[in-house]
């Protein structure tokens, strides 16, 4: 009788741990098949979407010493966006060349960073840790589905991550961390002008 009645909760819980692992093992897969794509195409010489070859040309304005806002012409036109994507990626080709390399480059380690401020984003709201790496997992599952951009020369993935690490700052509860909300969202900002729509919501946490 006793056994009959535990039997019920004891397959709850093994269900629960078979799914469990499941869960963590199907968003590893997913990490790592990101990963494996970004890493195996980060060198890859010629443009995976059509705005790199734009994003590049401007990294090597800068790289010559040239103005990067200038009136439109035949020889160039810039993009409307601002400058630090740019300056960063140049900082990065002073290192590594200039090619389509250091503008990825700089795409992947901030989509890493995004990966990780989701992770500690949901695991100080959930106060667990499990479901911090479903949501990590689960942003890097969806790369395909949402277009694959989160590593090409372009700015999302930078403006994404300082939008992010803005949230995250302005939910903790030290006094400084106010200030930090407020750098990274300007950061945001200065990658792509429409943080300031998305950083609206701070005011009010």
């Amino acid at each position: 009788m006793f056994l009959q009645k535990r039997l019920p909760k004891l397959t709850d819980f093994t269900s629960e741990r078979v799914l469990r692992l499941v869960a963590i093992l199907v968003g590893a897969f997913s990490a790592v098949v990101y990963l494996w794509v970004a890493l195996s195409r980060i060198s890859y010489p010629f443009d995976l979407e059509w705005i790199e070859g734009g994003m590049t040309e401007i990294v090597h304005r800068i790289l010559s010493g040239q103005n990067i806002y200038t009136a439109p012409g035949v020889n160039f036109t810039p993009f409307l966006y601002p400058p630090l994507y740019f300056y960063l990626s140049a900082l990065a080709a002073k290192f590594t060349g200039f090619s389509f390399f250091p503008l990825r480059l700089v795409s992947f380690a901030a989509s890493c960073v995004s990966g990780a401020a989701i992770f500690a984003i949901v695991r100080r709201e959930a106060q667990d840790e499990f479901p911090a790496f479903i949501a990590a997992s689960l942003f890097f599952g969806m790369f395909h589905v949402t277009g694959a951009w989160l590593d090409l020369a372009r700015v999302d993935s930078l403006f994404l991550a300082f939008l992010l690490l803005a949230f995250y700052f302005a939910r903790a509860t030290r006094p400084s961390s106010a200030a930090f909300a407020g750098i990274f969202a300007a950061l945001a900002f200065l990658t792509k002008q429409t943080a300031l729509i998305a950083c609206l919501p701070l005011a009010s946490i």
